[in-house]
């Protein structure tokens, strides 16, 4: 009877538990692929954990349809997700990467410039939105750190602790509001193409891109994106003021995989938080890898979501076909949009979706064919395989060169790619033992963690709910101007005091020679 009993406690504990979970708003209107794979797994597992999870995006999540304890609010956004042909009489960006790849790469980042723009008024305007600031309570407010203005004044209007998140490192200027450094003397841009060790120049040249970038927008972008803000929360506080108050900081960062760097306790690295162990692929793909037991293995050629295959210039598109008809091993090219009247090697399978982690975790698998994205970079990380890496924009070409620098990858460009080039590479990736020995070692420490990722992000979410807050873990340093911080004034007191002891003493000893003068 006693052991009923308890059980009747123990299942009434539970029902009161999921009946009063927390309540939780992610707001992330940006949503591009990337973004959404960073932040979903986290969501999806607080839900499961009995909270009550509201999701502010620009396109329904798939994933997310029959997760119980989560509603989606789906903005009308007004910035694209893709970079698509704009018609026959302009070039399609694979043209352009190849003939302007500069140009083309500063129109690509011109367009995140709509972003927070495009976000502030699809978010204020939404009727659910309107609706849900009028009726409900939140406990904490999770950020994407892409649109944060957008998320700062949400938090305030609910008056609770929010949580910024990065679908990559630490954005410059965060570590500064949570009174840390950039400490540009070792941590590179993201885009700067540096590594951990830079000469004077590239420390100079460092310092000056991670300022700029953060003050210049905050100069002359924030006060429009405040009025903006006004429009919608009249006696809304500086935005600036808002993001001073963060509360945690999760970064999708790891010392195996990223440069490691010195971080306050309010810094989260949940780095490689959307990788998981390989599930068995459906029949048709597991019939297409196995090749009837041939033990060449295959690969797997995808450029992420933002990129349009179909776009692929004629020239770079036979380059790959010849290439991979000379391979033993099978490709699985992944190919949206495929044209009717495209024809390929028999080893080759094109597909519009790809299970991408069940393939690099599959032991067949011998290497990774990518636009070197940070997530796709965990992921052959994490599953062991080598890569060879074609960047387009953004952070990809800085994250191939860590990668090649590590040891596990080799780099090409789009705009000098040949078959010889492609076809050395892949034989020094199939052949070479170098690539999977250290492919290998990075697998190894990425997974020697003593919780994964997604429970370190899970815990130090509820972490902020049961204290309303992470007010411990806050620095002192919070509160220093950047002045301050590096103990300027401090030293200029040092130096002042030095000064005028050295000119005591030299007053001092002018005096004695002229009171007692030599003989």
């Amino acid at each position: 009877m006693n052991s009923i009993y308890r059980r009747v406690i123990i299942l009434l504990f539970h029902a009161i538990v999921f009946c009063h979970g927390y309540r939780i708003l992610a707001v992330m209107p940006y949503a591009s692929a990337s973004h959404k794979n960073t932040v979903v797994p986290l969501l999806t597992s607080l839900a499961e954990r009995g909270h009550h999870v509201t999701y502010i995006t620009g396109k329904r999540t798939q994933q997310l349809q029959n997760t119980t304890n989560v509603r989606e609010i789906v903005l009308d956004m007004k910035v694209e997700f893709t970079i698509a042909n704009r018609g026959a009489d302009r070039k399609s960006f694979f043209d352009n990467i190849v003939e302007q790849p500069f140009k083309t790469k500063m129109e690509f980042l011109q367009k995140f410039r709509e972003v927070p723009e495009s976000a502030i008024n699809s978010t204020f305007r939404d009727p659910q939105v309107r609706n849900m600031m009028e009726t409900e309570k939140f406990d904490v407010v999770l950020i994407s750190v892409i649109t944060a203005y957008v998320g700062y004044p949400l938090a305030w209007h609910f008056n609770c602790p929010f949580i910024v998140m990065s679908p990559n490192v630490a954005f410059a200027d965060m570590p500064f509001v949570v009174g840390d450094s950039e400490h540009t003397e070792y941590v590179p841009f993201i885009m700067s193409g540096f590594t951990s060790r830079m000469s004077l120049m590239e420390r100079t040249i460092n310092t000056a891109l991670v300022h700029l970038t953060s003050k210049i927008p905050k100069i002359f972008n924030t006060p429009i994106y405040e009025k903006l803000v006004q429009h919608y929360l009249p006696g809304c506080p500086p935005l600036l003021e808002i993001e001073h108050n963060t509360s945690l900081i999760f970064t999708n960062t790891h010392p195996s995989i990223s440069y490691p760097r010195a971080s306050p306790p309010s810094l989260i690295e949940v780095g490689a938080i959307h990788c998981h162990p390989a599930k068995a692929l459906p029949t048709d793909l597991e019939e297409f890898v196995d090749d009837g037991g041939n033990p060449a293995g295959f690969l797997v050629f995808t450029v992420g979501s933002v990129i349009q295959m179909d776009e692929m210039p004629d020239r770079i598109l036979e380059v790959f076909k010849n290439v991979f008809a000379r391979l033993p091993q099978r490709v699985i090219w992944q190919w949206k949009n495929q044209p009717k009247n495209l024809t390929m090697p028999a080893n080759v399978l094109l597909s519009s979706w790809l299970p991408q982690q069940d393939l690099l975790g599959h032991p067949k698998c011998r290497g990774f064919l990518t636009h070197g994205g940070l997530l796709s970079t965990q992921e052959a990380v994490y599953h062991g395989v080598p890569v060879i890496g074609i960047p387009f924009v953004t952070d990809q070409e800085n994250n191939m060169i860590k990668a090649v620098s590590d040891g596990y990858a080799i780099r090409l460009d789009w705009n000098n790619i040949d078959e010889d080039k492609l076809h050395t590479a892949l034989l020094d990736i199939l052949n070479d033992p170098k690539y999977d020995t250290n492919v290998k070692r990075l697998q190894s420490l990425l997974r020697d963690q003593p919780e994964t990722p997604l429970e370190r992000a899970v815990f130090w979410t509820e972490y902020v709910l049961r204290n309303k807050g992470a007010a411990a873990l806050q620095l002192g340093s919070r509160n220093l101007s950047r002045f301050q911080r590096n103990l300027i004034d401090v030293y200029i007191i040092l130096f002042a005091a030095f000064v005028s002891s050295m000119l005591a003493v030299t007053l001092a000893i002018r005096w004695a020679c002229l009171r007692w003068p030599r003989k």
